[in-house]
């Protein structure tokens, strides 16, 4: 086919997905169109507005976030950069716990109270934290010092800003990347993929004794 051929032709395809997708939605992708095979929602879970992001199949970068991301939902808190970011704050505040265990007289070791205080931080890392970690990031240049400041502030607001000067301390960022990787990586295991892949272990298992005494052809490619 000619070039200019196949050239209208790509414009008219592409103008009647346009006009389907604007009858679907007149008002356009940024109010809550969303059909179910094309476009798919991080605005729940990470508060991106769609008028700001929109993913969809065809503009995925990876077939996790497209083809497959129905099937990929339950890493995201564990494995996108939100949940890095709360591995992140997690080694931030051990480091710290730790740090004031270590003898120094200026960082005394942290009371019961205040350990809980920390714990609970490490723990309720929310969308409004990430999306906070991200305003910083944009003003700093630089994503490990954006928790930095972030632990900072949040240190201020629930009265322990005397501390706040000892986070981070004597820390290169790699030490902190290079610990929160192994950690997201043991959760997403341990939560999620383990327990998938023992259940197909487990139906492959109960399939083979239901039917060891079924003859089967094998198939290559749809051959026999």
């Amino acid at each position: 086919e000619r070039p200019d051929r196949m050239a209208h032709t790509a414009a008219a395809a592409a103008g009647a997905a346009a006009a389907a997708m604007q009858r679907q939605n007149p008002d356009g992708p940024g109010h809550g169109w969303a059909p179910a095979r094309l476009a798919y929602g991080l605005k729940a879970t990470y508060g991106l507005r769609t008028q700001e992001v929109f993913f969809c199949e065809l503009s995925a970068l990876s077939p996790l976030d497209g083809r497959y991301a129905s099937k990929t939902d339950a890493l995201r808190p564990i494995l996108s950069e939100a949940g890095f970011m709360h591995h992140r704050v997690k080694v931030e505040i051990a480091w710290l716990v730790a740090l004031s265990e270590a003898g120094f007289a200026e960082l005394k070791p942290f009371s019961p109270g205040a350990r809980a205080v920390l714990e609970k931080l490490a723990g309720e890392f929310s969308e409004a934290d990430a999306e906070r970690i991200k305003a910083i990031e944009a003003v700093t240049n630089h994503d490990v010092k954006a928790v930095e400041y972030l632990l900072r502030d949040k240190f201020d607001t629930i009265g322990i800003g005397a501390y706040k000067e000892f986070i981070h301390f004597g820390l290169p960022s790699q030490d902190i990347n290079n610990t929160a990787i192994p950690l997201l990586f043991k959760q997403a295991l341990q939560s999620t993929m383990l327990p998938q892949l023992e259940a197909v272990l487990k139906d492959i298992k109960e399939a083979s004794h239901s039917w060891k005494n079924i003859p089967l052809l094998a198939h290559t490619h749809g051959q026999p």
